[in-house]
């Protein structure tokens, strides 16, 4: 049985993200006393399942191994990946089409606020 193509996809896109997080975090530290380690929070449980365990593999040895660098940021301690609910992930409004009432319920979650109509109410 292989993985699904959803969760292919967003340990591709995990990894992505990790080395960009695990990157600040190493200038920021560089800059700052900021020793925080990064959370990366993914909605997808397989992904998830697959950045943590290492035992995970029956299903997933087709998935080339350059992107399951995540898996040895979080081993090392450099990297700490959290499942995040679909319905609580602020990252849709960046990647998703998105009805008005969601679009602007993780637009104020984000804490922005629609300036067209502040700048209409204005004029």
């Amino acid at each position: 049985m292989l993985l699904s193509q959803t969760t292919e996809a967003e340990i591709v896109a995990a990894n992505e993200a990790a080395k960009d997080a695990v990157w600040l975090k190493r200038l920021f530290s560089e800059l700052t006393n900021l020793n925080d380690v990064p959370v990366l929070k993914c909605d997808n449980i397989g992904a998830v399942k697959l950045a943590k365990n290492p035992e995970f593999h029956k299903r997933s040895k087709h998935i080339d191994t350059r992107y399951l660098w995540i898996r040895e940021r979080y081993i090392n301690g450099e990297l700490n990946i959290e499942h995040v609910s679909g319905n609580k992930q602020i990252a849709d409004i960046l990647t998703k089409p998105l009805p008005k009432p969601r679009f602007e319920e993780l637009r104020s979650s984000m804490g922005l606020t629609e300036l067209l109509v502040e700048s209409e109410r204005e004029c």
